[in-house]
């Protein structure tokens, strides 16, 4: 034995009461962990039910799946039509053969205008068979229009066989687009026809302005009938991104309604058609559906990521980024975290879109309320801290998805503003030929040019009408202040009014 042999000895029975402190502490915490999973899993499950029972007793769906539309038969379904079924998979029509949208008219920049940019004018077809033809030549003078006019029509012939297909079908009563609702990631459902239904509306507004400037306001009817098919279309649809499209659809829808208008194009029995057509549009109205189903998709994610949130994959396709590592850490340390936790997720994701998302429109009575809809984004923004504190707070969903329906109120209300706006004018032009005048007040179309006049859409009174050739048509707006008929400077300026009027 050596003299190194006693220090030997006494070393392992150290060695092992540090193992056994270790063990014990490591016992110790994970029942420690072990509590505060089940303490923390109890109230977060209680609190989601709590809630849930809350709002389904109110009326409340929360489900993704509940909102999703349903299938609808071909021959009644606008959306069933080849043109648009080659753009999703699966089989298609018997008649399906493979044709491209042309791309040439696509690629163009429309023309520019001076003024506000809330001022509309009457589209400058000369500009625009300048930019077909690709050259810079002179700007040239109004009598060349009809001529130039003509040569837009001639440049948008290739379309024809499409569009001709689209107004064939715009006589079904109902659309439904063929998209693929896979629960397994609401974030990556493909939705290819919106940019498709924001082109052929494009095409569709220059050609009809164009059928304007040379006479044929029958073929510019047309072309509206098809656009304001393509605008009722998205109604089932469940995405704030669709609502927003359709929105952008029924600005360029009103752009030969203003023109035809502005020219006199149109006829008695064209001017009554275009007014019934325009009053059928609820964009108020519509607009729960697509928070509310954004709503059930943000609870969806938080399921997801309880089930599945080791998987990178999925990470991957919710954030767009491929993080590789980080991703892998980032779902290691997930595991620790509570499955309650995600419950109180679903909570506040919930209790936040109730309390600040929803609330702001009466789409009954077609309004929307600035104050309210301002004074709730401000308190949204205050109530989604950044790093840790969103995490502790149970609010790192929200802050993900909310900012992304920002301005989506405003959307609502401009958009049903130039729907009411459109129609009245509609209804003077009636008034006008008739009497030879328009009249003193609005007031006087009731009745006889229109059921009921509708209200601004921002403070409910009747909208502002100053008389005059042209006549001014206005919304006191965002600002909710009266401008006198004034716009404002840029497409977002928040003073100035929304105004329909006609040039000079």
């Amino acid at each position: 034995m050596t003299a190194d042999q006693p220090d030997m000895d006494n070393a392992r029975p150290r060695r092992m009461r540090k193992l056994g402190v270790t063990l014990f502490v490591v016992a110790v915490l994970l029942t420690l962990l072990g509590i505060f999973h089940l303490i923390e899993n109890w109230r977060g499950k209680a609190k989601w039910e709590r809630l849930k029972r809350e709002l389904v007793a109110k009326g409340e769906q929360l489900d993704l799946v509940a909102f999703v539309p349903p299938p609808i038969p071909p021959e009644q379904n606008f959306a069933a039509t080849p043109f648009f079924a080659e753009l999703f998979p699966g089989p298609k029509p018997t008649n399906w053969n493979s044709r491209h949208w042309p791309e040439g008219f696509l690629r163009l920049n429309p023309p520019t205008v001076s003024g506000r940019l809330r001022e509309r004018q009457v589209t400058d077809m000369v500009a625009w068979q300048t930019l077909i033809r690709g050259t810079n030549g002179a700007a040239g003078s109004s009598e060349d229009r009809a001529k130039a006019a003509e040569a837009v029509l001639a440049a948008l012939k290739p379309y024809e066989p499409a569009l001709t297909e689209l107004r064939a079908a715009a006589g079904r009563p109902r659309s439904r687009y063929d998209v693929e609702y896979t629960m397994g990631n609401p974030w990556g459902i493909r939705l290819p026809h919106l940019p498709v239904i924001k082109e052929v509306a494009r095409v569709l507004s220059v050609k009809a302005c164009a059928e304007l400037a040379t006479g044929k306001s029958e073929r510019a009817m047309e072309d509206v009938r098809v656009m304001a098919c393509l605008v009722r279309s998205m109604d089932s649809e469940i995405f704030l991104i669709n609502y927003l499209v359709e929105v952008a659809a029924l600005q360029l829808m009103l752009q030969p309604v203003w023109e035809g208008l502005a020219l006199g194009s149109w006829s008695d029995a064209q001017l009554q058609e275009l007014q019934n057509m325009l009053m059928q549009f609820n964009f108020v109205g519509q607009l729960a559906l697509p928070l509310k189903a954004e709503r059930a998709a943000g609870i969806l994610t938080v399921e997801i990521l309880m089930s599945q949130r080791y998987k990178v994959e999925f990470i991957e396709a919710l954030t767009g980024q491929q993080q590789g590592g980080a991703v892998v850490v980032r779902n290691a340390l997930a595991l620790l975290v509570p499955r309650g936790w995600y419950r109180m997720e679903q909570v506040e994701y919930t209790r936040l879109s109730q309390e600040f998302m929803l609330p702001g429109a009466d789409g009954t009575n077609r309004l929307v309320y600035p104050a309210t809809v301002d004074g709730h984004q401000a308190q949204l923004r205050k109530a989604l801290p950044g790093g840790v504190r969103a995490f502790f707070q149970h609010r790192m969903i929200a802050r993900l998805l909310m900012p992304t329906v920002v301005n989506v109120h405003r959307r609502a209300a401009e958009a049903q503003t130039a729907v009411h706006q459109a129609a009245i004018a509609c209804a003077l032009e009636r008034y006008r030929r008739k009497h030879n005048d328009y009249p003193t007040d609005l007031a006087a179309l009731a009745s006889e040019f229109m059921a009921s006049v509708p209200n601004d859409v921002i403070g409910g009174k009747p909208l502002r009408y100053k008389t005059g050739k042209p006549f001014v048509l206005y919304s006191i707006a965002w600002d909710e202040k009266d401008n006198g008929g004034t716009p404002g400077k840029t497409l977002w300026d928040e003073k100035g009014d929304w105004v329909w009027t006609y040039p000079q």
